[in-house]
């Protein structure tokens, strides 16, 4: 039941990380394919377990359309996480190199916290659900 479950989501997370990334050309908070994957795989498996299953039973009485709906919304969020690049021609910012690598590091760091602190929180749903039974 398990290793179902996590071949769904999978091919799932697998399937939506492809269209938010190479078709939107989105990753979200993240900057690269396979946190935008993981975080998408996570999050989809974790809906797909503990949503009402509806629809038809797939592939070893797994339904499969709780995982789809579960990844179709947070790819989503994903891709609506981070706006578009704008240009700021009227306004001129004087910035040091130091300053911008110290604003960039900031970023990352948050961002990496950010990732870390869901895939716990996503993790532990995802146990909690199998142990519940």
């Amino acid at each position: 039941m398990i290793l179902v479950d996590f071949l769904v989501a999978f091919f799932v997370a697998l399937l939506l990380s492809s269209v938010v990334f190479l078709g939107l050309r989105r990753t979200g908070p993240w900057a690269s394919f396979l946190f935008l994957f993981f975080a998408l795989f996570l999050a989809t498996w974790a809906g797909g377990i503990w949503i009402t299953p509806v629809g038809r039973p797939f592939l070893g009485g797994i339904y499969w359309l709780p995982f789809l709906m579960a990844g179709v919304v947070f790819a989503l969020l994903m891709a609506a996480a981070v706006p578009p690049d704008k240009n700021e021609e009227s306004t001129i910012k004087l910035v040091t190199e130091e300053e911008k690598k110290a604003q960039e590091r900031t970023v990352r760091r948050s961002a990496g916290l950010l990732f870390w602190v869901f895939a716990g929180v996503l993790a532990v749903t995802i146990i909690a659900r199998y142990l519940r039974g």
